[in-house]
């Protein structure tokens, strides 16, 4: 399995790997995620939403 690759597009941030976007979407308001038919394990998900939230130091 290929590393995942960080994609950033204006105010969009996403993972792609495999060919496979995983969506994790950044407005600088909020940050969402989704691992519906995702390669990407639930821990590596969670450990970049918790990454980004930080980034840009968003409230729960």
């Amino acid at each position: 399995m290929e590393e995942p690759e960080l994609v950033v597009e204006g105010n969009l941030t996403w993972l792609k790997r495999d060919g496979v976007d995983v969506a994790i979407i950044s407005d600088c308001d909020s940050v969402s995620f989704s691992q519906q038919g995702s390669p990407f394990t639930f821990a590596e998900i969670k450990a970049i939403y918790f990454a980004m939230k930080e980034m840009y130091d968003l409230e729960d």
